[in-house]
């Protein structure tokens, strides 16, 4: 979603939509000169699990559960 501005967007909305007292997260990508990016990257994505599952269904993108 990092790559699409459009989904970028609609994530951050889903995620003031979803818990508006939050300050909104992008993605974070893995690093691979960084050790602890992908760390970090999981971390990230475990964070805002549902919000990521909620933008991918509201653009169309079928996955698997995390």
């Amino acid at each position: 979603m990092t790559k699409s501005p459009q989904a970028n967007e609609r994530l951050i909305l889903v995620q003031q939509q979803m818990a508006k007292e939050t300050h909104p997260f992008k993605l974070k990508m893995d690093v691979t000169m960084r050790w602890n990016s992908t760390y970090h990257m999981f971390q990230r994505i475990c964070s805002i699990q549902e919000a990521v599952e909620a933008t991918l269904g509201i653009l169309h993108n079928p996955i698997e559960c995390f």
